[in-house]
């Protein structure tokens, strides 16, 4: 199994990976190969494409023209006496059906505007998924870290437990020391042991969004990435403009305004034409006839399709406002906890995260100069521990929360191999 050093009071330790397991083919896997894996297998996105085909084949059908009919028939057949006209007769009759009230075009529309919408729904559920799989790869490193962090501090208490122990065995210190190593070592076990399920369910979680049952990757090799800055609100207002929720909305608005056009259309019948020949056969004569057919609209003039088109526009519109208004307040509560985040975080490295660290080591150094008490060694670890763990958790939510970002204003992009 790989080791990864680990900097701790000045010295480079390995760090062995002893609680959690990995493929025996494991793959090398980068988070662009990542990206481009859940691209191409996740089944959401999967769905997600195959409605957006089929979208653009309804606007395809909406478009073509009804189909012409032909029809043959002859008559008079099987009866001698009946002689030149009264004879048998074939005919034939060529049909075409017209809409009126431009249906046609409003139904395409409609549908197209459809086929528009799938087309933005698609592409942000890429945004989304790409932004889930780059959080996802950020929660295994942290997930990877803590362990990698549990795992020597485990082996500093075991250091510091012998050096305990040939004290308490020399007579200079109580054996009630020994007692108080044991419930600290018991409880960083336990952190040890969430530390290494929390990297199990990431990496589950990373290899579902890829369409896999089970990772087949092993240890990532990239690092933590840093803070990014925050886009300026220029950009943001712009991109909160082009966000593809409000342009599903108002491509679903269009539809159902085509709609609304077609269903008063229908209060108009089509008009079927039709032109054909008869072919007397034993006078050896033929006619030619011509026909109008209109349905008489006394009882169906597509009240309630109506009806329902103008309820249907206004739910349409409706809920554009109400995604307008819900993105609006998404954005600004996300901008706020991502500058948050990253405060947080770089407080975390210029300073909390190098002052628990010289704390653990001085008090540590002094304690065996009989400087501090063993209480003041358990406490300064016990501070160590809670500070890297909050960060990689902070770290890990300001990239959850970050890319979420991303993914709404639409700035989201695939990562190139």
């Amino acid at each position: 199994m790989p080791a990864i050093p680990f900097k701790l009071h000045g010295l480079m330790v390995p760090v062995l990976f002893c609680s959690v397991s990995f493929p025996a083919t494991a793959l090398g896997l980068t988070l662009a190969e990542a990206e481009q894996r859940a691209l191409a297998r996740n089944p959401v996105l999967s769905a997600t494409v195959a409605a957006a085909d089929a979208a653009e084949g309804d606007a395809r059908q909406a478009g073509l023209l009804p189909n012409p009919e032909l029809s043959y028939n002859r008559e008079n057949l099987g009866n001698d006496n009946l002689t030149g006209l009264d004879g048998p007769a074939s005919t034939w009759i060529l049909s075409q059906r017209l809409g009126l009230a431009g249906q046609r075009g409003a139904r395409r529309d409609s549908a197209r505007s459809e086929a528009v919408a799938a087309r933005v729904r698609l592409q942000h559920q890429r945004d989304l998924l790409l932004a889930e799989v780059r959080a996802s790869w950020v929660a295994v490193l942290a997930a990877q870290q803590r362990v990698a962090f549990a795992d020597e501090l485990g082996q500093v208490a075991l250091n510091t437990h012998d050096a305990v122990a040939g004290q308490v065995k020399a007579g200079k210190v109580s054996p009630v020391e020994l007692t108080r190593l044991d419930v600290a070592a018991a409880v960083l076990q336990r952190r040890s042991q969430q530390a290494a399920q929390s990297l199990v369910v990431a990496r589950q979680k990373l290899a579902s969004l890829q369409g896999l049952s089970a990772p087949d990757f092993g240890l990532l090799p990239d690092q933590l990435p840093a803070v990014r800055l925050l886009p300026s609100p220029d950009v943001i207002a712009q991109a909160s403009q082009a966000n593809p929720v409000l342009k599903e909305a108002e491509a679903v608005t269009r539809s159902r305004e085509a709609g609304l056009q077609e269903a008063r259309g229908r209060r108009f019948p089509d008009i079927t034409l039709s032109v054909g020949q008869t072919q007397y056969e034993d006078a050896g004569e033929a006619a030619w006839q011509m026909g109008v057919s209109v349905p008489l609209p006394l009882f169906d003039r597509n009240q309630g399709a109506t009806q329902a088109a103008q309820a249907r526009l206004i739910e349409a519109r409706a809920q554009a406002e109400a995604v307008a208004q819900g993105l609006q307040a998404e954005l600004n509560s996300l901008y706020s906890q991502v500058r948050m985040l990253g405060l947080q975080l770089t407080t975390f490295e210029k300073t909390v995260l190098p002052s628990s660290e010289e704390a653990f080591s001085a008090i540590s150094k002094g304690y065996r100069f009989g400087k501090f008490g063993l209480l003041d060694v358990l406490d300064a670890q016990r501070a160590f521990i809670d500070t890297r763990f909050d960060y990689l958790d902070t770290l890990t939510e300001y990239h959850r929360q970050r890319n979420q970002l991303d993914a709404l204003l639409g700035l989201t992009q695939e990562n190139p191999l």
